[in-house]
């Protein structure tokens, strides 16, 4: 998730909803809730939160994208807060998503 020029994947800003779980680095759950994503990927997520979450932790999500809900986990690869809000930016790469909610991502971004 850094400069565009890195990025190996589309990515498109879009508004949608998540429900988590948060796992420490032991894997041990800590918080649930739910938040919106700011932009998605076939790689990934970029979501915004209330609270700072630490890299290397991890998240088990439900993606509400139109009428279908995407099921991954993801791994925190960084953590940035916003400069005129009290909010951080959620950079979370995927590393357990099904070809078929990849799919369904892929079929997202094309429109």
């Amino acid at each position: 998730m850094g400069e565009l020029k890195d990025r190996k994947f589309k990515r498109i800003e879009s508004l949608n909803l998540v429900s988590f779980t948060h796992f420490d680095k032991n894997m041990t759950p800590d918080s649930e809730g739910a938040a919106r994503t700011l932009d998605i990927s076939e790689n990934g997520i970029l979501l915004e939160f209330y609270q700072e979450f630490e890299n290397g932790t991890f998240f088990e999500m439900e993606i509400a994208i139109h009428d279908v809900i995407i099921n991954a986990k993801g791994k925190v690869m960084r953590c940035q807060k916003q400069e005129k809000e009290e909010k951080f930016d959620i950079g979370i790469q995927f590393i357990e998503i099904s070809n078929e909610d990849r799919k369904a991502i892929a079929d997202f971004l094309k429109g």
